[in-house]
């Protein structure tokens, strides 16, 4: 019975590390997507500015190119946004789930103690 403890405990603790490294890892992948999301409002910023000076300049070609750059950069952040939004719900299911495997993780520890005092 004590091995057997022992043993459950050693592949809790493996699979606590391993929900740590993704943990890390995701929120690696928030960090990057938050940075392409604001190199994303930059170029959206640029553009505007650029579509400004297109309206004082008259230039109709160049407006509805540049139109249509916008709206599709515009498509390109809502999707990003959406991304960032299911990741970000990802995290928290893996957080909660570190959290059940640490009170699992508890209560086997209290189990091995009880069994070795015993």
């Amino acid at each position: 019975m004590l091995q057997l403890l022992l043993l459950l405990l050693i592949l809790q603790l493996l699979l606590l590390l391993l929900l740590l490294l993704l943990l890390l890892l995701l929120l690696l992948l928030l960090l990057l997507l938050l940075l392409l999301l604001l190199l994303l409002l930059l170029l959206l910023r640029l553009l505007l500015l650029l579509l400004l000076l297109l309206l004082l300049l008259r230039l109709r070609r160049l407006l509805l190119l540049l139109l249509l750059l916008l709206l599709l950069l515009l498509l390109l952040l809502l999707l990003l946004l959406l991304l960032l939004l299911l990741l970000l719900l990802l995290l928290l299911l893996l957080l909660l789930l570190l959290l059940q495997l640490l009170l699992l993780l508890r209560l086997h520890l209290l189990l091995l103690l009880l069994l070795l005092l015993l």
